[in-house]
């Protein structure tokens, strides 16, 4: 399962791996960023890409 290293709740890699630990790995997404409405009908956007960092249990 996917958990939040940073997060103190109960999506927390602590209580959602009941202890057993967490892997990490980094992912990279693409999304539409950038964009532009134009007059009417239509809106434009760019690609960009980032990296974010992931945490699956064990």
């Amino acid at each position: 399962r996917q958990c939040n290293k940073t997060s103190v709740g109960s999506d927390s890699c602590d209580m959602m791996c009941c202890d057993r630990g967490y892997n990490s790995y980094t992912e990279k997404l693409t999304e539409r960023c950038h964009c532009k409405y134009h007059w009417c009908c239509y809106v434009t956007c760019k690609k960009c890409e980032r990296m974010v960092e992931r945490y699956v249990c064990k």
